[in-house]
């Protein structure tokens, strides 16, 4: 994935949250993700709410149907996305900064993606899917004034992956049952108190890889000590059993210095040792 965290203002802010809601169509989604709109809007929260519906149905004005502008639509907002987290982690004052996704996401690649997005950015991430029976979608579908079809619905009802896109111990994953429309009030507030519990996620593999250089690193401040002593004591006993000048102690002093600058990896000590006794014999 590319840079993308670094195109924002350089702030860190807490309080942003992307949360995903998906489902069958008709299952209720959009009617829930205005609600929580509606319900942040009014305690003056940031809140952007993106339904892919909507964005398609715009791509589908001047034509019917194609993969080429469906696939356009995702994309469109999966930027968009990306430009309102860059946007709210500029935001100074302090609450939630909430980003609502609107869309049947039933594989969890769909979902995926929107996690490593949240992992590059470091901010919080729930995944929300309704659960509702088929025959029900199909019901509410069919008075739609854009009904999506009976065999679409059936389609995806069995493609359908449900739970977790992704291990990430952060992201909070819920499914809701709804079935019954006058629940919807109750589950908006129920998503609405996971926000305080939401929390960031990390880039594990920014993580595995700053881990691995720091394993790295200490590797080798290691080997140097190693190696360091063993030079010592070859210095030590040269001076000491007059195998080698005293006025040439310096020289000893700068080819152990010389030899630890080289070193670059961990390789074999004995390596370095041997280079060493080679360069002393110049001395000698």
């Amino acid at each position: 994935m590319q840079d993308i965290a670094g195109e924002g203002c350089g702030e860190v802010n807490d309080g942003v949250i992307l949360v995903m809601i998906g489902g069958l169509p008709a299952c209720g989604k959009t009617s829930l993700c205005k609600k929580i709109q509606t319900y942040l809007e009014d305690i003056r929260m940031e809140c952007k709410l993106f339904c892919y519906d909507e964005v398609l149905n715009e791509e589908l004005e001047d034509g019917g149907f194609t993969s080429e502008k469906w696939k356009k639509s995702r994309n469109l907002i999966y930027k968009q996305t990306i430009k309102t987290i860059n946007e709210f982690k500029c935001i100074v004052k302090s609450g939630w900064k909430i980003i609502i996704l609107d869309d049947n996401f039933y594989y969890k690649s769909m979902r995926h993606e929107f996690v490593q997005i949240c992992q590059e950015f470091t901010i919080a991430h729930i995944q929300i899917i309704l659960k509702c029976n088929v025959e029900t979608c199909i019901e509410r579908d069919a008075k739609r004034s854009q009904p999506v079809g009976e065999d679409i619905i059936r389609s995806m009802n069995i493609r359908f992956e449900y739970g977790k896109s992704s291990f990430s111990d952060n992201i909070i994953y819920m499914e809701y049952d709804t079935d019954n429309f006058s629940e919807m009030d109750s589950i908006s507030s129920k998503i609405i108190d996971l926000f305080p519990l939401a929390k960031p996620l990390q880039d594990l593999n920014k993580m595995k890889q700053e881990m691995k250089e720091e394993s790295q690193r200490q590797n080798e401040q290691s080997f140097k000590k190693q190696l360091d002593d063993s030079l010592r004591k070859k210095t030590s006993h040269l001076i000491q059993h007059n195998l080698i000048k005293k006025e040439h102690a310096k020289k000893l002093s700068d080819l152990k210095k010389d030899i630890l600058k080289s070193v670059s990896q961990c390789d074999d000590i004995s390596y370095y040792e041997h280079l060493f006794d080679e360069k002393v014999k110049e001395f000698q």
